[in-house]
């Protein structure tokens, strides 16, 4: 599995050729030490073995060097002809170890990368080999071990050099938790990457996303949701992003946290990060179970008048009872009448008739609750019966509030209601009649 150094998808090969380029050529293209002078020939006789070792003879730096030219020049076949021709004489460990040098150059160049591997491997074999080429070398085989996903040895080598050198830049213990990552090794990946973090806030940097998505991608892994959570907090703060915006919401939903949830989706939406129409009711579900039903509202009537929530009749009745539960009578009217517009039953034309009759419009009551009476499909006829019942009443239509009473009380479920309310329309009538009897005789 090849991972992003965020943790989110496949890595390319090429990110990892191209850091290991540069400690390649720097290799390649060193200069070989010139040849010993004649005078330094016959000079000192008690020169260390190692120094003895380590000499180039003028011939072999001469054959060496055009080999070189030929690869600086990428006429590789050329250059490898004339390194094969010289290996096969007799060479010195130093001599042979400038040879496989130059071999691993040209296999790098020619995106031959075992090749490569194998001549490192051998130049490091070599007894003569200096130091600073030794050094070089190790890191130049854990950049190639890199660019073919061979993890393990890559992790090998790159703590070998890390042991040898003392000039380690962030750059190589981010490639190290890399490694780790790509194993599975999570724990071990946050070692280093927290070193590399901490190097680049000692130079003054500041922690870069890419490392904070690599964090955040190991904590998922390991599960430690506070700490995933804090870099997702880091990451809003540093670099906004809508992801992290809703990443953060989720987790919050996952642990039950409504309210830091909502507080986030809010925030985001105030930010004009939740424009898609899935999002935006997401956050009026939310505020709606949260009890917060005209921020509900608010939030679904800009959704509708900007295009981002379609208009149809599942939202407008989404909006009309969000305005209803605020108690905004005068609001949920107009979303009602176009809700009930779209609608085949008569449930809408209901709920419009009781908001008519919260703000004493009994008369539109009373056609509300007739329209959603013919309609049909209604969860409870027997309730829209006493709607009509009472707006009737409202406006003195005794003998029509009657029978609406009346046909509400073949219900069961509304039949001591009905019957009460059909007791006080005939004592109203009945008051009515005296009352206009008596003007009458006057």
């Amino acid at each position: 599995m090849t991972l992003h150094a965020d943790g989110r998808g496949g890595r390319k090969k090429r990110r990892w050729i191209d850091s290991a380029r540069l400690a390649l050529l720097l290799i390649g293209l060193l200069l070989f030490p010139a040849p010993m002078s004649a005078q330094e020939k016959g000079g000192e006789t008690t020169k260390k073995k190692f120094r003895q070792a380590a000499s180039m003879r003028e011939w072999v730096y001469k054959e060496l060097g055009q080999a070189q030219e030929k690869a600086q020049a990428g006429e590789f076949s050329e250059a490898l002809a004339l390194l094969d021709k010289l290996t096969s004489k007799k060479l010195n460990s130093y001599e042979r170890s400038q040879g496989w040098n130059l071999y691993a150059f040209i296999h790098y160049s020619q995106n031959q990368y075992p090749k490569a591997i194998e001549a490192y491997k051998k130049l490091l074999d070599e007894e003569a080999v200096i130091q600073p080429v030794k050094t070089s070398t190790i890191y130049s085989l854990s950049q190639l071990y890199f660019a073919t996903e061979q993890w393990r040895p890559a992790i090998e080598r790159l703590n070998e050099w890390l042991e040898l050198t003392s000039d380690a830049k962030p750059r190589q213990y981010e490639l190290l938790a890399q490694a780790h990552y790509q194993l599975e090794e999570y724990r071990e990946a946050l070692v280093p990457l927290k070193k590399a973090i901490s190097l680049r806030q000692a130079a003054g940097e500041q922690i870069s996303e890419k490392n904070y998505l690599f964090l955040r991608a190991i904590y998922f892994e390991l599960d430690e949701i506070d700490e995933v959570i804090g870099v997702l907090e880091d990451l809003i703060l540093h670099y906004p992003n809508e992801s992290y915006w809703m990443q953060l919401a989720g987790i919050y939903g996952q642990k039950g946290e409504d309210d830091k949830r909502l507080a986030m989706l809010e925030l985001a939406y105030l930010q004009g990060f939740l424009d898609t129409e899935s999002e935006v009711l997401a956050l009026v579900g939310l505020m709606l179970s949260s009890d917060l039903p005209y921020r509900a509202g608010k939030v679904l009537e800009k959704g509708l008048a900007d295009g981002v929530i379609s208009p149809t009749m599942k939202h407008w009745r989404l909006l009309s009872e969000a305005w209803l539960l605020a108690r905004e009578d005068q609001k949920a009217i107009p979303t009602l009448i176009k809700a009930a517009g779209l609608s085949e039953d008569g449930e809408l034309d209901v709920l419009l008739a009781q908001s008519y009759m919260n703000i004493g419009e009994w008369e539109k009551a009373a056609e509300a609750a007739r329209k959603g009476i013919e309609k049909g499909g209604l969860n409870r006829e027997d309730q829209a019966y006493t709607m009509l019942g009472q707006a009737l009443f409202h406006q003195k239509a005794y003998a029509e509030s009657r029978n609406a009473f009346e046909q509400a009380g073949r219900d069961d479920r509304s039949r001591q209601l009905a019957s009460q309310w059909l007791q006080y329309v005939e004592s109203e009538a009945s008051r009515q009649a005296e009352v206009e009897a008596a003007l009458g005789t006057d």
